[in-house]
C-alpha cells in the first residue's frame, strides 16, 4: 500500500506544479501585452500629438489615457484623450 501512495503523491504534485507553471506563464504574457499597449499610447502621444515646435514637453496619464502637451512656461496648451 505504501508504494502505491508514493506513486500517487508524485502524480498529484506534478499536476499541481504544471497548473501553477501554466498560470504563471499566462500572467506574465498578459502583463507584457498590457505594458506594450501602454508604451504604444505614450509613443503616440510623443510623436503624433505633441510633435512640433510649439510644444516643449508632454505628459501621458495612463489611467485616464490622456495626453497633455506643454509649452515652455509649463502651461497645458493641448490635451487629448487617446483610445
Amino acid at each position: 500500500m505504501v508504494i502505491k501512495m508514493e506513486k500517487k503523491g508524485w502524480k498529484i504534485t506534478t499536476i499541481i506544479l504544471t497548473i501553477l507553471l501554466t498560470l504563471t506563464w499566462v500572467f506574465w504574457i498578459s502583463m507584457m501585452l498590457v505594458g506594450v499597449g501602454m508604451i504604444d499610447d505614450e509613443i503616440k502621444c510623443a510623436n503624433e500629438i505633441c510633435f512640433g515646435d510649439e510644444y516643449n514637453s508632454y505628459y501621458y496619464d495612463e489611467y485616464e489615457k490622456t495626453c497633455m502637451c506643454f509649452n515652455r512656461d509649463n502651461e497645458v496648451i493641448h490635451q487629448e484623450v487617446i483610445g
